[in-house]
């Protein structure tokens, strides 16, 4: 185990945090530091996987096509399902 030193103000905001999601501190402090971890961790793969390209990309439409396309073949959404197409549309506008 180890200590973490935080200033008193990060301390009651972590305590008020804990609070309002039902946990402890020492809880909410334990799935930070692993939701940080894996963060830290895909952060690394995608700048990896980057370096590494042959910088080849796919516009994010071609990608939500397919994503649906698939989701329809596997039968876990119908082609007309309107949250996937509201959603396809959302992003599309980025």
């Amino acid at each position: 185990m180890f200590e973490v030193p935080l200033n008193a103000e990060a301390l009651a905001v972590l305590f008020e945090l804990a609070a309002k999601s039902g946990v402890s501190p020492e809880e909410f402090a334990r799935r930070a530091i692993l939701d940080r971890m894996e963060d830290a961790e895909d952060y690394l793969a995608a700048a990896e996987r980057l370096r590494t390209s042959d910088g080849v990309t796919v516009a994010l439409d071609q990608v939500m096509a397919r994503l649906q396309a698939e989701a329809v073949a596997s039968g876990a959404l119908e082609p007309t399902d309107q949250a996937f197409v509201d959603a396809v549309s959302d992003w599309s506008e980025r």
